[in-house]
């Protein structure tokens, strides 16, 4: 049983007190990280705008998606007809469910599952994983703009050497 008395020694001065308050963290909303329902629309995130967090692209049909800025992974399920630009991925890529859609995507792990018909032009550190899909085209990702070159860390350069 340990007991009070083995830290009556310590100083505890420079010790915080503990706060009923979490430090002021900007509220994300999950509608900002997501296209969801889309038809026959252009959108896009531009560099800035996402910040390293997730995002959802579900549910979009005959749709031109850009992502311009920096993530931690991307899921792309039920689309149809769509051409997806993705910037660099620090990590996975999940395309779930879609048929007839190009996508240009840069990351560290690739992984199609159920697709049928896809186009796509990759740069992805480890072998794509591929399940249930079927009329797959690879090639090479290649592709610039000048927010490209700025995300030039650590992982980033692992994704694009």
């Amino acid at each position: 049983m340990i007991t009070m008395s083995l830290f009556s020694g310590l100083d505890c001065s420079c010790m915080a007190p503990f706060s009923k308050h979490r430090d002021k963290r900007p509220t994300l909303d999950p509608k900002d990280y997501m296209f969801d329902k889309l038809k026959g629309e252009t959108i896009g995130k531009l560099p800035g705008s996402l910040n390293g967090q997730q995002f959802i692209i579900q549910n979009c049909e005959d749709c031109n998606i850009y992502i311009f800025d920096h993530t931690a992974t991307v899921s792309v399920d039920d689309c149809v007809n769509c051409r997806i630009f993705l910037a660099p991925i620090k990590t996975s890529v999940f395309i779930r469910d879609c048929k007839d859609c190009k996508l240009m995507v840069a990351c560290q792990q690739f992984r199609t599952r159920d697709c049928h018909r896809l186009d796509v032009f990759l740069s992805c550190v480890t072998q794509p994983i591929i399940e249930a899909t079927t009329g797959v085209k690879f090639g090479c990702f290649q592709y610039y703009y000048p927010q490209l070159e700025g995300k030039s860390t650590v992982e980033m350069n692992s994704i694009l050497n």
